[in-house]
């Protein structure tokens, strides 16, 4: 900054003077810094280092519902998520989403002793949730397979390409595995289709013989190692190779085919070794294929087909006899069934495999009432898209791992009822912290959702400055967060200051069910705040419509007052004026009681006057289109695709447009508004008919939020695809200008998604608040909120102070 004692000085009227003058530039200012690039955030919301207490942040983890829990899972995508040790009576669970494995003491009887796991492989501690490439880390474990002679547990470790070892003779948290298969060491992860190598493991399924067979999905093969103790070795070749040729092309084909050899993403073999058969779940042929394994030869021929009947078709169906996307398989050899998770009917069919014959019907369903149905539920007796199947010899029951709701369910198979329900489950309780009551309608990650944390998927913001409040979008968990503030908008330091104290769209801070209801809200994307008129709007995306909400008083789970999009708030719909295709981006103009709304799927931009609100009133204005029914994309002057992000200068009439397929940022000047006119000036493209994407200082990448900073006329652009956040000084705008500064990213050019206090991954929404100069950006990726200081100091101006 220039020096400002000489032109002071030029000013000075009296003698006596220069010590005021002084002790005014030399005074106290408020603890605000210049920004700069790649700076790190001065808060967060959505990740602490305990799963209950906000007393600490903790940059570096990214756990869904700041998780991962103690006691819950966060699922995203298993086959064979579940193992036995019925001889030292111990059960381990697969997290993929919260990359480890869990491990459950069991009693003599092998039934659950504790619902809180006894041991965690893959993290140091419960709370953990990062992926890495490490001889004790994983990053999305999903096939799991005991060894009960050699107390050993194989772990497909399905993003890090390999099957990770252990010796389970003692357990202890975050343990080394002892061997590697698929990677000649620890530290790789290399994705190929050799003789050694994997390019995915999912499941895992050991015989007796100590042969180890690994399904390597993306290579569409089933690879057969021989793990015997004393001959295993890191990276050691495969002995036999299903799924692919035999011949000159063996290990190095891996093309998808519905052949009687032939396989298209293969997910989990599981072992019948009373018969000498091996299953095997052959996802999108939409079938399960039976081996004999008496003698295994290079790209043998199945014996026999479930789900279709016979080799070479693979359509899916809902019916007593085929599959939609099968995935986990499990066997019981005391009364000769196969358990099939149907993942895409949301069901688990069971087959009497005493006598196989291709094609053949069910014996029973799990999940739903009859065979002709598919709904998915979270109930005691629904499922939604389970995906692991595990029977428990011993005690006659079956673990079902149902992914969508993220929790395993146990289900007595003594006597099998089409549609029973679950006996018991593990993953989902009425409280945070303690396993004493399941409850079977609760269904978030990680036995969330929390006060605390977040499900992340483009998190909106808004602030109440007159009556100090902070809303929070939680997309995932279908809700809007509500913290209480100090009386200068910022946090209450201490305990509990970082948790929201009220929620909307659910009754209570563990619900995340989705509805479109009055109260309800299925992923909302974006808001905005009336404060003059109290008034709360939500994007709610899924349900295509906007809410209004009568914030004057708050109480979790109460009603919204009005809609837009829609004619009445249970989905009645409304003409293509009226309509709105998927709200992304809101910005409210309370000088002209307008609200804007970034209809993504219409590729337009919808104006509402909101003086007087009425269920499913027209639009006044449209952007991005010339008329109400067209809904094409474009990149034009006047035309978008894909808008998200709104952002608005009151001061200036101006309406900012992150036009996020066409990777610009659209400004149209709104003191006049008609529909389909020109924007005045593009950011990210040097004209209005280019939309490439690149990581320049001028260019963007999938631009999807916007925040406008009326002090100093600043625009602030979540560059999404780029990991960063740009910064425009727009008092004057020229086409395809420079930013001026960067945040989550050190440099113009680097792209760097990652967790930790100065980056961001994928950042979506924004909210500036001009009062405390502080940037709120939303990071759902890594599921937290990340708080800038945005705080500017202009250069000196004569007579300025």
């Amino acid at each position: 900054m220039p020096s400002r004692l000489p032109r002071i000085y030029n000013n000075l009227k009296f003698a006596g003077s220069i010590a005021l003058v002084l002790a005014a530039i030399l005074a106290p200012r408020p603890a605000h810094a210049i920004l700069t690039n790649g700076e790190n955030a001065i808060d967060i919301l959505g990740q602490f280092t305990s799963p209950s207490s906000d007393a600490t942040p903790d940059y570096a983890k990214n756990c869904i519902n700041n998780g991962a829990s103690p006691i819950g899972f966060g699922f995203a995508s298993q086959d064979s998520l579940i193992a036995f040790d019925s001889i030292h009576h111990r059960m381990f669970i697969a997290d993929c989403s919260d990359s480890r494995v869990l491990v459950f003491t069991l009693t003599i009887g092998n039934v659950l002793a504790s619902k809180a796991p006894a041991n965690v492989l893959g993290q140091t501690d419960f709370v953990s949730c990062g992926a890495a490439i490490t001889q004790s880390r994983m990053s999305c474990p999903v096939g799991l397979a005991y060894d009960g002679t050699n107390n050993r547990l194989f772990v497909g470790d399905q993003q890090n390409a390999r099957v990770l070892v252990f010796d389970t003779s003692t357990i202890t948290n975050g343990m080394n595995a002892s061997y590697v298969l698929g990677q000649a060491d620890f530290i790789s992860s290399n994705r190929v289709t050799t003789q050694s190598g994997l390019s995915g493991a999912s499941g895992v399924a050991l015989d007796s013989s100590n042969n180890l067979f690994v399904a390597d999905t993306p290579n569409n093969r089933v690879l057969v190692f021989n793990v015997a103790p004393g001959s295993i070795a890191n990276g050691e070749n495969a002995s036999h190779e299903l799924g692919q040729p035999s011949g000159a092309s063996a290990f190095t084909t891996s093309a998808a085919a519905t052949t009687q050899s032939g396989m298209n993403l293969p997910y989990d073999p599981v072992i019948d070794s009373t018969n000498g058969r091996l299953f095997l779940s052959d996802q999108s042929n939409n079938r399960v294929l039976v081996f004999s394994t008496a003698s295994i030869s290079d790209g043998m021929n199945a014996s026999n087909v479930l789900g279709q009947t016979n080799f070479t078709s693979n359509g899916g169906a809902t019916t007593q006899s085929g599959f939609s996307t099968p995935l986990g398989v499990s066997f019981d050899s005391v009364n000769n069934r196969l358990f099939v998770a149907d993942q895409s009917n949301n069901r688990v069919l069971v087959f009497s495999t005493a006598s196989i014959s291709d094609g053949m019907n069910a014996s029973n369903v799990l999940g739903q009432t009859n065979f002709n149905s598919a709904s998915p539920a979270t109930t005691q007796s629904g499922l939604d898209k389970p995906i692991g199947v595990a029977f428990d010899v011993t005690n006659n029951q079956v673990y079902v791992g149902d992914s969508a709701n993220n929790r395993v369910l146990l289900f007595s198979t003594s006597s099998i009822s089409n549609g029973e329900n679950a006996s018991d489950l593990v993953g989902q309780y009425t409280s945070l912290t303690s396993t004493a009551t399941v409850t079977y309608t609760k269904n978030g990650p990680n036995n969330g959702p929390t006060a605390l944390g977040f499900a992340g998927d483009g998190e909106g913001l808004a602030l109440d400055a007159v009556n100090h409040r902070l809303f929070v979008g939680d997309g995932n968990n279908n809700r809007v967060l509500v913290y209480t503030l100090n009386t200068d908008n910022s946090f209450p330091a201490g305990s509990g200051g970082h948790t929201a104290s009220y929620v909307l769209g659910q009754p209570d801070l563990i619900s995340n069910g989705a509805a479109q209801t009055q109260s309800g809200m299925n992923d909302p994307s974006d808001l905005a705040f009336d404060a003059a008129n109290n008034r709360l709007f939500v994007a709610d995306y899924f349900n295509g419509r906007v809410l209004v909400y009568n914030t004057s008083s708050i109480t979790s789970g109460m009603n919204a007052s009005y809609v837009l999009g829609k004619a009445g708030f249970t989905g009645s719909g409304v003409g293509s004026q009226a309509s709105i295709g998927g709200p992304t981006g809101l910005a409210y103009d309370s000088a002209n009681s307008r609200l804007f709304v970034a209809d993504f799927n219409n590729n337009r931009v919808l104006v509402f006057g909101t003086a007087s609100i009425s269920n499913g009133e027209n639009a006044s204005n449209v952007l991005g289109q010339t008329n109400y029914t067209n809904t094409g994309a474009a990149a034009t002057q006047s035309r978008m695709s894909s808008p998200a992000g709104l952002a608005l200068d009151s001061v200036n009439s101006r309406l900012f447009v992150a036009d996020s397929a066409n990777n610009r940022v659209l400004d149209f000047v709104t003191a006049s508004i008609s529909d389909g006119m020109n924007a005045s000036n593009v950011l990210g493209q040097t004209n209005f008919t280019n939309k490439g994407a690149a990581t320049t200082q001028n260019r963007m990448n999938s631009p999807s939020g916007v925040a406008y900073d009326a002090n100093n006329d600043r625009l602030f652009v979540t560059d999404s695809a780029n990991a960063r956040v740009l910064v425009f000084n727009t008092k004057k705008i020229t086409n395809g200008m420079n930013a001026t500064n960067v945040l989550g990213e050190t440099a113009f050019t680097s792209v760097t998604p990652a967790t930790g206090q100065a980056n961001l991954w994928s950042p979506g929404s924004m909210y500036f608040d001009p009062g405390s100069s502080r940037l709120f950006v939303a990071d759902p990726v890594n599921n937290r909120v990340m708080i800038f200081d945005g705080s500017y100091l202009p250069s000196w101006t004569p007579g300025y102070e």
